[in-house]
C-alpha cells in the first residue's frame, strides 16, 4: 500500500466514532482469528477424518488378511497333523501285519524241528498233519449282477445282527462308541500243510502223508526236479548241505495262473479282449473275478533227521499258500477294517513281495509270480514294452536276457507295458522289471535295510498313500539280506 493510500485510510478511520472503532478492532482482533482458526480446525478435522478412514480401511484389510493367513496356516497344519496321524496308523498296520507274518513263519520252523524228532512213520505223520489246522476266510458264492457290470454275493456277506449297545453307567456315556465283533465271518479250518514227507539220503520219498489233493500222492524221487511240484523245486541239493538242526525254506512255488482281463471280469470286457466270457478260465481276482482259478502255491520247509549221531534222511512240510494270503487279503484301511473278499478295484488292498521283489501274495492271483509247469522255469512276467521288444530281438531265453538288464531301469509312469503280454494274460509282477511302475523302486528303497515307511504315488490319476514294511523272517536263505522274506505292502 502506498503512502497516499495509507494517509487516505487513516483519514477515513479518523472520522469514525469511538463505537465503530471498537467494533472494528473487535472484529479484527477476535472474530477474524476465530474464523481463521475454525477454518484451520475444519481442514484439520477433515484431513484427520480422511486419514483415519484410510488407516481404518488399511487396518481392516490387514486384519482380514492376517485372519485369512492364520486360518490357512491353521488349516494346513491341522490337515498336515491329521495326514501324519493317518500315515502313522497305516504304517503301524503294515508293520504289525509284517511282524505277524514273520511270527507265523517262525512257528513253521518249530513245526519242522518237532517233526524231525518224531518217529518217522505214517501213523505219527498222519496224527501230526491232521492236528495242524488254521482258519481261512470263505468268501462265499458270487454271481454276476443283473446289469452285467460287476459281481455280487449270492448270500449277503455279513450275517450278524448289529445290536445297539449303550453305556449302562452314566459316567461312561461321554463319547461311548461300540462296534460289532472284529471277526470276518465264514471262516473255515483247513490244513496248514499239503503234505509231510520223509526223504532218504538218495532223494527218494519213503513216507508221504497228504492232507489235500494239490500235490501228487505217489512216492517220488525228488532229487530229480521234474518229479517235484510244478517241476520247479530243487530242494534236495540244498538238503544235503544241512547239518542237524538247520532248516531249509523254499521260495513260493506254484503254477502261474494267467488272466487276459485286468480289472473286473465282465461280458463286456471279455468281448473287448476277444475271448469267451468264461471267468472260471481266468485267474481269481477277489471281487473282480470271484469265480476265477486260484493260485495254488506251497512253501516247503525241510530239515535233517538224525539217529545215533548220523543223518538218516530229511523230513519236509509243504505249507498251503492260502495261509499266507489270509494275512493280507482281508485288510482294509477304512472304518470297515476287514473285508470278506478282497476288492482290488477299490485301490485299498495289501500284498507281499519276496526278497527278489516278486509278488508272492496278491488279491489278483494273476499278479502272483509262478512257474510254467511244463518247463519248471518262472513264467514270463509282465514287462515294459521296450524291455519286451529287446528280449524278442535278442533271441535269448528270458532269464538269460534279464541277467544283463539293469533292475529298476529308469522306472516311470510314462512307460507302458508290453501289449503282447497283456493279450497273453502273463502279467505276473516282478518289480525289478516292472519299469512302468516307479513305486516298485520306492518299496525296494524303503525295505533295503530291513526298515519300513511310506510315500505318495500318483496312480490312475489319484495320489495314493502306499506303505511297506520288511517281514523280519531270516531262516535259511531269507537271512542272506536284511530284507528277510521281504516286505508286506499296502496301497490305499
Amino acid at each position: 500500500m502506498s503512502t497516499t493510500e495509507q494517509k487516505t485510510l487513516l483519514a477515513f478511520f479518523h472520522h469514525w466514532g469511538i463505537r465503530a472503532k471498537l467494533i472494528f478492532l473487535f472484529v479484527l482482533i477476535k472474530v477474524i482469528p476465530l474464523v481463521l482458526l475454525a477454518l484451520v480446525a475444519w481442514e484439520g478435522v477433515t484431513h484427520l477424518g480422511k486419514n483415519m478412514n484410510e488407516q481404518s480401511d488399511t487396518l481392516t484389510a490387514e486384519v482380514a488378511k492376517t485372519v485369512e493367513d492364520m486360518g490357512k496356516t491353521f488349516s494346513k497344519e491341522a490337515e498336515k497333523a491329521l495326514n501324519n496321524r493317518a500315515r502313522e496308523e497305516l504304517e503301524r498296520l503294515t508293520t504289525d501285519t509284517a511282524r505277524a507274518v514273520a511270527d507265523f513263519l517262525y512257528d513253521r520252523d518249530q513245526d519242522i524241528l518237532f517233526v524231525a524228532k518224531m518217529e518217522q512213520d505214517t501213523e505219527h505223520y498222519q496224527r501230526f498233519i491232521q492236528q495242524q489246522l488254521r482258519g481261512v476266510v470263505d468268501s462265499g458264492e458270487w454271481k454276476l449282477t443283473a446289469d452285467g457290470k460287476g459281481w455280487e454275493p449270492v448270500v449277503p456277506l455279513q450275517n450278524w445282527t448289529e445290536r445297539q449297545v449303550h453305556a449302562t453307567n452314566e459316567e461312561n456315556k461321554q463319547d461311548f462308541h461300540y462296534r460289532p465283533p472284529e471277526t470276518v465271518l465264514r471262516e473255515k479250518l483247513v490244513p496248514l500243510y499239503h503234505e509231510i514227507t520223509f526223504v532218504d539220503l538218495t532223494g527218494q520219498e519213503r513216507i508221504k502223508v497228504s492232507a489235500t489233493d494239490v500235490l501228487p500222492k505217489e512216492l517220488r524221487d525228488v532229487s530229480k526236479k521234474e518229479n517235484t511240484y510244478a517241476k520247479a523245486e530243487n530242494y534236495f541239493a540244498e538238503l544235503q548241505k544241512l547239518k542237524p538242526g538247520e532248516i531249509y525254506v523254499s521260495d513260493v512255488i506254484g503254477p502261474y495262473v494267467p488272466s487276459r482281463v485286468i480289472g473286473t471280469f465282465t461280458p463286456e470286457k471279455a468281448a473287448t479282449a476277444g475271448i469267451p466270457f468264461e471267468p472260471q478260465q481266468e485267474a481269481y481276482a477277489g471281487k473282480e473275478n470271484p469265480l476265477g482259478k486260484r493260485f495254488q502255491g506251497i512253501i516247503r520247509w525241510a530239515t535233517p533227521v538224525e539217529k545215533n549221531g548220523k543223518v538218516v534222511g530229511y523230513v519236509t512240510l509243504a505249507l498251503d499258500h492260502r495261509h499266507i494270503l489270509s494275512f493280507t487279503d482281508h485288510l482294509l484301511p477304512n472304518d470297515q477294517r476287514y473285508g470278506q473278499i478282497a476288492d482290488p478295484a477299490s485301490g485299498n488292498y495289501a500284498f507281499i513281495w519276496d526278497y527278489q521283489d516278486r509278488s508272492v501274495a496278491h488279491p489278483r492271483h494273476h499278479s502272483i509270480v509262478g512257474f510254467d509247469p511244463n518247463t519248471g522255469e518262472y513264467a514270463t512276467p509282465w514287462l515294459e514294452a521296450s524291455l519286451y521288444e529287446g528280449w524278442q530281438k535278442s533271441g535269448l531265453p528270458l532269464r538269460e536276457y534279464l541277467k544283463n538288464v539293469p533292475i529298476f531301469d529308469q522306472q516311470t509312469r510314462n512307460k507302458k507295458p508290453a501289449k503282447a503280454l497283456n493279450k497273453a494274460g502273463t502279467v505276473g509282477l516282478e518289480c525289478r522289471y516292472l519299469n512302468f511302475a516307479p513305486q516298485c523302486q520306492g518299496w525296494h528303497d524303503l525295505t533295503q535295510f530291513g526298515g519300513s515307511g511310506s510315500f505318495l504315488i500318483l496312480w490312475t490319476g489319484v495320489w495314493k498313500l502306499t506303505t511297506a514294511a520288511t517281514i523280519p523272517y531270516y531262516t535259511g536263505h531269507y537271512g542272506n539280506t536284511l530284507r528277510g522274506l521281504c516286505d508286506h505292502r499296502c496301497q490305499y
